[in-house]
């Protein structure tokens, strides 16, 4: 393993903060997540994050170093970051939806969409 994959490696399991729009209240909300290091066949997209909503992005490091919080930081009471398995198992429960609607357009149907994306969230 090279010395890059081992320092990435070092970051697994460790929390993020990012403000987002929040799509509900149209203002700037913090949005916490964890980073899961993906191995480094993935370089240089080496991490899943996954947020408390349960959106999801695939970042490099120097993303994810942006968003860092510092060693020992722990969420804020009551907020929870689900695993990337429970997160892959509701992409698989909206892909089941989308594909039972009759509806052409699917980002439309059933009110769910496929995409990884929070719907009225602005991305920055």
């Amino acid at each position: 393993m090279q010395k890059r994959d081992a320092a990435a490696e070092q970051l697994h399991g460790r929390l993020i903060s990012r403000l987002f729009k929040d799509p509900l209240t149209k203002r700037p909300r913090t949005y916490w997540g964890k980073v899961h290091f993906r191995g480094k066949e993935y370089w240089p997209q080496y991490f899943l994050a996954v947020y408390d909503d349960g959106d999801h992005h695939i970042m490099s490091k120097q993303a994810v170093q942006r968003y860092l919080r510092p060693v020992g930081t722990v969420l804020p009471e009551g907020l929870v970051v689900p695993e990337p398995a429970a997160v892959a198992l509701l992409q698989e429960q909206l892909l089941l939806l989308d594909s039972n609607c009759s509806e052409p357009a699917v980002s439309s149907c059933c009110g769910t969409s496929s995409s990884s994306a929070v719907p009225g969230r602005v991305y920055g």
